[in-house]
């Protein structure tokens, strides 16, 4: 038997309606009264790749009114930061467009930043050595991985001198 659904094609509307203005599908639906999961479960079953719901005409239309509102909200919002003054926010479109080219490595390199801000703290000129750690069986094991991440991190990038703080902080931990 197949499954009763609340979809309808004014809800459909109104959930569409948010998604241009920047919203996302899980937040539009809620403000329609809808659970996220839920209009999570439509749109994948309107795409064909829900693996339960099967796909009505109802709900195929609903995911093309969704990627429709998607792409004029992307439309849009590439117009907008195409003529923005700040170059970086116009570096934002073919960011997102052809991210192997121009991608936006950001997570990466927030990670490689906080990862090269610790290890900067054990090997900076002001930094406590590791060999006053109260336990001295603990040195190496808090300080290993970390050096080998950050050493990774540092030779991949061309940093020579931290580099080499931290190979010398090594050597402090072996003595």
């Amino acid at each position: 038997m197949a499954r009763t659904t609340r979809l309808s094609d004014g809800l459909t509307e109104g959930i569409a309606a948010h998604v241009p203005n920047g919203s996302y599908l899980s937040k539009a639906a809620q403000r329609c009264g809808v659970s996220a999961s839920g209009a999570s479960d439509w749109f994948g079953a309107g795409l064909g790749t829900h693996p339960e719901r099967v796909q009505t005409d109802l709900i195929q239309r609903f995911a093309e009114s969704i990627q429709g509102a998607e792409a004029e909200h992307e439309v849009s919002a590439d117009e907008y930061l195409s003529q923005h003054p700040d170059w970086r926010a116009r570096m934002a479109v073919p960011q997102r467009r052809q991210r192997d080219k121009w991608g936006d490595a950001s997570t990466e390199t927030d990670q490689a930043a906080a990862a090269l801000e610790v290890l900067a703290g054990y090997c900076g000129p002001d930094a406590q050595d590791l060999s006053d750690h109260p336990h001295p069986q603990v040195q190496q094991p808090l300080f290993q991985p970390l050096s080998d991440a950050a050493l990774a991190i540092t030779q991949e990038l061309g940093m020579r001198p931290l580099t080499e703080r931290i190979l010398a902080r090594r050597e402090i931990l072996r003595a």
